[in-house]
C-alpha cells in the first residue's frame, strides 16, 4: 500500500461530489483550521486562464478545479482535501489496490511499449528547478527499473499539468536527453506537422476529436476541417513548426 496522489484524491472527489456541495465541503475544513471561510473571490484567478486549462464543463467548475490543481499547497491538502476525501472512502489500502495498477499489469503494459512518465510527484514543472526535475524523473525510472528491468524503461514523459519551463528549455532538453529521454508531450491543441522539438509534441483530448464531447475538428470528404479557434493547424505556443 503506497500513498495516493492528491490530484486522484481531487478527480475521485470532483467525480462524486457536486461542485456546490465540494465548495461547501471545503468551507467547513476551511472555518476549522482557519477560523474562516473559504473565499474564491481572494484568489485574483485569470478566467481565461482557467478555460485555457479546462475546456470543459461550466466555468464555476473550471475555477474550483484550477485553485484545487494551481492554488492550493500542500498544507492546503492536508486539511482539506485529505478530510473529504477519507468521507468517501473508508479503507484507502483498498482503494489503493484497486484504483492504481498491479506490478504484473505494469509489466504487460511495458511489454507493449505502452507507457512513459507523467512526472514522480505530479507537480508542473514550471515551478520547480532543473536539480527537482532531474529527481523526478530519476525517481521515475527508478521505480520502473525495479519493476520491468533496464530494458523497458520508457522514455517519453507526458508533462505533469502540460507544464514546460521554456526559459529554462535548452538545459531541461539537454537534462531530459541526459536521462534517456526521446518525447515529450504538451497540452497544446495542435497537430504535429513534422518531428521537429520532439519534447514539445501536442497532444489532443480524447474529447477534442470527433466523437468526443467538444470535437475540434471534423473529417470531410477524407480531409480535415478545423472547426474551433482553440485547434492550430501546427504548433505554434512554444514554436512555430
Amino acid at each position: 500500500h503506497g500513498a495516493i496522489l492528491e490530484s486522484h484524491k481531487i478527480h475521485w472527489c470532483m467525480s462524486h461530489i457536486a461542485p456546490n456541495i465540494f465548495l461547501d465541503k471545503i468551507n467547513f475544513y476551511h472555518k476549522r483550521f482557519f477560523g474562516e471561510e473559504f473565499d474564491l473571490r481572494k484568489y485574483k484567478i485569470d478566467d481565461e486562464a482557467v478555460r485555457k486549462q479546462y475546456h470543459y464543463g461550466d466555468i464555476e467548475t473550471s475555477r474550483l478545479k484550477f485553485i484545487l490543481n494551481y492554488v492550493f499547497d500542500e498544507q492546503m491538502y492536508k486539511i482539506i482535501v485529505d478530510p473529504i476525501f477519507s468521507e468517501l472512502v473508508k479503507d484507502e489500502k483498498s482503494f489503493f489496490n484497486s484504483f492504481y495498477l498491479s506490478r504484473q499489469q505494469i509489466r504487460e503494459l511495458a511489454e507493449r511499449r505502452f507507457l512513459g512518465f507523467h512526472g514522480f510527484s505530479h507537480q508542473s514543472f514550471l515551478y520547480l528547478s532543473l536539480e527537482e526535475i532531474n529527481k523526478e524523473i530519476a525517481n521515475c525510472q527508478e521505480i520502473f527499473r525495479e519493476i520491468v528491468g533496464d530494458s523497458l524503461v520508457p522514455s517519453s514523459i507526458s508533462f505533469p499539468r502540460g507544464g514546460v519551463p521554456m526559459q529554462n528549455y535548452k538545459d531541461l532538453k539537454s537534462l531530459l536527453a541526459k536521462r534517456d529521454m526521446k518525447l515529450g508531450f504538451t497540452t497544446e491543441r495542435s497537430f504535429n506537422q513534422s518531428l521537429k522539438e520532439p519534447f514539445l509534441f501536442a497532444r489532443l483530448d480524447a474529447n477534442d476529436v470527433p466523437g468526443g464531447k467538444l470535437p475540434l475538428f471534423e473529417i470531410v470528404d477524407g480531409s480535415i476541417k478545423i472547426i474551433s479557434p482553440k485547434l492550430n493547424n501546427s504548433r505554434q505556443n512554444f514554436f512555430n513548426e
